[in-house]
C-alpha cells in the first residue's frame, strides 16, 4: 500500500503570522477583523482612554474596569460605581452591533496597556462570571496573541498578529477550550519579519453571566 502521509504538525511555539497565513488553523469559534476601527477612531478613542485614571496591577501593566471590577488578587468579581459602560465606548458597541461581528449587548470591559515587552499569561477568561462571546480590540502597536488548546491533540498553537484596529472575537471552542496569551518579549518574529513592540492598548468587552449579576447585587 502507498504510504501514508500525514500533514507536519505545527510547532508548539510558533512564529508571529497574519491572519491571511494562519486562518485554517484557528480555532473554531475565533473571528478576526483587521482595519476594524478607523484611524480617527482609533486617535479619540487612545484620548478618551488616557483622559482617565488607570489602575496599576503589581509588577505588570495598566488596566481600566468599567461595569464591574475583576479583582486579580481574590480572582472574583466587584461591582463598580456605575454598573454602565462609559458613554466614548458607545460608538464601538454600536459598531460591532450594527456589523454584526458581536451582536451582543455587553456590560464589561477591561482595557489594557501593554509597554516594553510586558503580556498576559496564558489563560480563559473566567466561564464563571462571564458568558460565552469575548471580543478583543486592538489599539496603537502590535503583538502577537498564542492560542493553545487546553487539551493534548485538540489543535495546534497559533501565533496570531493582533494589529492596530482590528478586532477578535471568541466563542465556542476558541473561547471555552483553548487559551490565550501574549508572551513576554521586545518583539514579535515572522518567518521573514519582525515586529518590535511599541505600546498597545486593547479593549476586551464581555457579557456577564446572568448569576454573576445576580451576585453583584446581593453586594
Amino acid at each position: 500500500p502507498p504510504p501514508v502521509r500525514h500533514q507536519p504538525r505545527r510547532p508548539q511555539f510558533p512564529l508571529t503570522e497574519h491572519y491571511s497565513e494562519c486562518q485554517d488553523y484557528l480555532p473554531q469559534g475565533a473571528r478576526y477583523y483587521p482595519s476594524f476601527l478607523s484611524v480617527a477612531e482609533e486617535a479619540r478613542l487612545l484620548r478618551e482612554i488616557d483622559s482617565r485614571e488607570w489602575s496599576s496591577l503589581p509588577g505588570s501593566r495598566r488596566t481600566q474596569q468599567y461595569g464591574a471590577l475583576f479583582n486579580y488578587s481574590t480572582q472574583r468579581l466587584e461591582s463598580l460605581p456605575s454598573s454602565q459602560l462609559p458613554p466614548f465606548l458607545a460608538s464601538v458597541v454600536h459598531q460591532l452591533q450594527q456589523t454584526g461581528a458581536f451582536p451582543h449587548i455587553p456590560d464589561q470591559t477591561i482595557i489594557n496597556e501593554y509597554v516594553d515587552d510586558q503580556g498576559i499569561a496564558p489563560h480563559v477568561d473566567k466561564r464563571l462570571f462571564f458568558e460565552d462571546h469575548i471580543c478583543t480590540i486592538s489599539l496603537g502597536g502590535t503583538a502577537a496573541l498564542l492560542l493553545a488548546p487546553l487539551t493534548p491533540n485538540a489543535g495546534d498553537a497559533v501565533a496570531l498578529l493582533l494589529e492596530p484596529r482590528s478586532l477578535l472575537t471568541l466563542e465556542g471552542p476558541a473561547r471555552t477550550s483553548w487559551q490565550h496569551s501574549i508572551p513576554k518579549r521586545p518583539l514579535d518574529i515572522g518567518k521573514n519579519r519582525q515586529w518590535p513592540r511599541t505600546r498597545r492598548v486593547s479593549i476586551t468587552i464581555r457579557v456577564l453571566k446572568p448569576s454573576a449579576k445576580a451576585m453583584l447585587r446581593s453586594h
